[in-house]
């Protein structure tokens, strides 16, 4: 709901170092509060934020372009190939600047200082009381790509009908445009717990169902990922490269299908092989939510689905 969007704000907590913590704090930080003596120093590791809606939000636009294809050749019998190309330029998208980004602005380029508040004065000048992360229109993100989906009916056998389908997505331009920043292609990054825009994403499926009993198997491939992590080592910050590794996880189950009373009853386990997901750095999560269906490890389910 667009209340969702608005509504006021909540303290939270994001992982990261205050640039400004450092011996000889330039002219940028010293404006926001920090000690120009150096006395300051930040060890925590985290920040604390000041996040939620914001009543000055205006409405997201969009331009979208697609083209779609459907591809039923004579020689993939019962099957069909489809592609779909898109090209969607959203401006005021609604979205939020971390505090790691607005800090290490501030302090380099002057920007988003006014979004960062601290002691003033006595023994904690300088401690950072909450930096605004609220909702804002972010001028623009541009995306393209292009989706695909082969079905088709392997056939209809002693032991029961096959069929299969294998979807493929990808990303080739993930551009998200911030104030006063430079536009960044973001496809085949992870930029935090909340932007993750893995290239290439692959689902496959098996089905097969013989009289009263089904049964499928789904396998899930997510591409890997960069993330440009900042890490405060004495005075400095470091900046490296951190490789987020791809994911093939499988999913299986049973189901025996009871028509006369329109009941179904399934068995069924994911992440099958145990896939841990992968590590990645910042905002105090492991990885991401596309990546949240294995921080369960394997796990059984049966179901009861009935129909009045």
């Amino acid at each position: 709901m667009w209340w969702n969007f608005i509504k006021e704000g909540y303290l939270a907590f994001e992982n990261g170092d205050d640039p400004c913590a450092v011996a000889n704090p330039n002219q940028n930080c010293v404006s926001t509060g920090v000690p120009a003596d150096g006395s300051y120093r930040e060890t925590i590791g985290q920040i604390r934020t000041n996040t939620g809606g914001n009543t000055e939000l205006e409405p997201e636009t969009a331009t979208s372009k697609t083209l779609g294809v459907i591809y039923q050749p004579s020689w993939l019998t019962n099957g069909s190939i489809t592609l779909d190309f898109y090209d969607i330029q959203l401006k005021d998208a609604i979205g939020n600047i971390s505090a790691v980004t607005k800090l290490s602005e501030c302090m380099n380029n002057g920007l988003y200082c006014d979004s960062v508040h601290r002691v003033q004065s006595g023994e904690f000048q300088g401690v950072i009381t909450g930096v605004d992360v609220f909702n804002e229109n972010l001028n623009a993100l541009n995306r393209q790509g292009v989706d695909a989906e082969v079905r088709f009916d392997i056939g209809q056998f002693s032991f029961g009908d096959l069929s299969t389908a294998l979807n493929w997505s990808f990303v080739s331009k993930h551009e998200v445009i911030e104030p006063g920043l430079a536009t960044k292609d973001r496809a085949g990054q992870r930029v935090n717990d909340q932007m993750a825009v893995p290239e290439h994403r692959v689902n496959f499926a098996l089905n097969w169902q013989h009289d009263d009993f089904s049964a499928s198997w789904q396998s899930y491939y997510i591409d890997s990922m960069i993330e440009e992590v900042s890490v405060k080592q004495g005075d400095q910050i470091v900046n490296f490269t951190n490789t987020v590794d791809s994911t093939l996880t499988h999913n299986a189950q049973v189901t025996y299908h009871v028509d006369s009373v329109d009941t179904q009853i399934t068995l069924g386990v994911n992440n099958l092989l145990d896939e841990a997901p992968p590590f990645a750095t910042g905002n105090g999560n492991n990885a991401d939510p596309i990546h949240s269906s294995l921080y369960l490890g394997r796990e059984y389910y049966l179901r009861f689905k009935t129909e009045f």
